[in-house]
């Protein structure tokens, strides 16, 4: 052992490691030189196969495999042109069947509109149809009802002929004739009383039968069906005019003087009578207890009974009588026209003003009022339709009485049928109870 190295001595255990370390390292790269020896033998062959390739051995191989696949991709490409062709094709073909589904579903369309129209061309034929024969049932139960009605009177004129051959017969009889006489001829007072009342009675008689038969015998043939419907007419327009009148009257505080109530009074009872003119003035007594709003239905009753009264006193037979015999009824229908072009003639102010004013008269009584001047101004304007129902109705009663053997009358409310309104005189107007609830009565002339 040198010097030096008892100086610096080395441990045994790192001489043992470092021969191990130099041991693995050589193992490791014996393992790498025995798997890297094939892969470069390996390459070596590969890149001989290569030269041998492009060498010119195996040239003509790879020629015709190229001219294989060019041949390939040749076919594969028309093949391509082909599809193209065809999806062109098939794509015009698309947008020609896109036209003809436009223009069918265009068409469908207008089918659908034609088949719309006929359906509905043909629910108003079948309405038209159905109103149709329900016009002919009407008019075939309204032949039937004229049938009856005709067989009725032909019996009725067949008792009169009857009844007049016996009546006739009656007086031909000389003993009666010769007692009537006799009696009258008597020195007895009572007798020629009875004998004069016996001759009257005859007369009055022969005269009532006469009557009769001119009646059923012109009345039968009246045509009442438009007149009707002109009364119908005329009642709706009352009912609406009074129904207004029933929402919008309300009570007021009692203002009038006493001699404007007291000519108030006095105009409706000429009216509407005396007990309904105290009904009248009992309302204002509920004004003066508070209560706001009056009766409805009395106030639509009332209304009812004056617009019917004064519109019928217009309707009277004697403005017919005097219209046909002092040249009026050519202005009447002058105004009626006018009315139905919404020109307000000078008879229509006349019976709106007149309207107003006996509706203020029952205000005034019963203290009433209608609020607001535009509910009054719609008033005003509800009473247009009402004229020209009232017109119309004037205008049917002048043409279905246009006979001159018979007369058209008024017959006060209650009053009952009695012989001489048959008799060959006019008949009279005559007021029970100051109102009127007018019927229609045909008199002899």
């Amino acid at each position: 052992m040198s010097p030096s190295d008892e100086a610096h001595p080395v441990p045994r255990d790192l001489n043992l490691k470092e021969g191990q370390t130099s041991t693995c390292h050589s193992q490791r790269k014996s393992q790498q030189d025995a798997v890297d020896t094939p892969r470069i033998a390996s390459g070596s062959l590969f890149s001989a196969g290569i030269r041998s390739i492009f060498s010119g051995d195996m040239g003509p191989i790879v020629e015709a495999e190229m001219n294989r696949m060019k041949e390939k991709l040749r076919l594969e490409q028309k093949e391509i042109d082909n599809y193209r062709h065809s999806l062109d094709a098939h794509q015009y073909e698309l947008q020609r069947s896109q036209r003809e589904v436009r223009t069918y579903a265009k068409e469908c369309h207008e089918l659908q509109h034609e088949r719309q129209r006929l359906v509905e061309r043909n629910t108003n034929l079948v309405h038209e149809l159905n109103t149709v024969n329900r016009r002919l049932e009407e008019t075939k139960a309204l032949s039937d009802t004229r049938g009856n009605e005709l067989v009725a009177v032909r019996k009725i004129l067949a008792e009169i002929d009857a009844n007049s051959l016996a009546a006739s017969d009656l007086e031909s009889e000389t003993p009666i004739q010769e007692d009537v006489e006799g009696v009258q001829r008597s020195p007895c007072s009572g007798c020629r009383r009875l004998g004069h009342l016996l001759t009257a009675a005859r007369t009055r008689f022969s005269q009532q039968w006469a009557g009769t038969r001119i009646l059923l015998t012109e009345a039968h043939a009246l045509p009442y069906t438009d007149l009707l419907d002109k009364v119908d007419a005329f009642n709706k327009e009352v009912a609406a005019a009074s129904g207004f009148l029933r929402r919008h009257i309300v009570y007021r505080s009692q203002d009038a003087f006493q001699e404007e109530l007291d000519e108030a009074c006095e105009e409706i009872e000429a009216i509407l009578g005396g007990p309904i003119c105290s009904l009248l003035a009992s309302q204002s007594r509920n004004a003066e207890l508070g209560t706001t709003t009056p009766p409805a239905l009395f106030v639509q009753m009332i209304t009812q009974l004056l617009i019917v009264a004064f519109s019928v006193s217009e309707i009277s037979p004697r403005s017919i009588l005097s219209d046909a015999g002092g040249g009026k009824s050519d202005l009447f229908s002058r105004d009626h026209h006018q009315m139905q072009t919404s020109q307000p003639p000078s008879s229509w102010k006349k019976f709106r003003t007149s309207v107003l004013k006996k509706l203020s008269m029952v205000f005034m009584t019963a203290a009433w009022s209608i609020p607001g001047s535009e509910t009054r101004a719609e008033l005003a304007s509800r009473l247009e339709p009402l004229f020209v129902a009232k017109e119309d109705l004037r205008v049917a009663i002048q043409e279905t009485f246009a006979s001159d053997k018979i007369e058209l009358a008024i017959v006060d409310y209650g009053a009952s049928f009695t012989p001489e309104f048959m008799q060959e005189v006019p008949g009279l107007r005559r007021k029970r109870g100051g109102w009127y609830d007018q019927c229609w009565v045909k008199k002899i002339r």
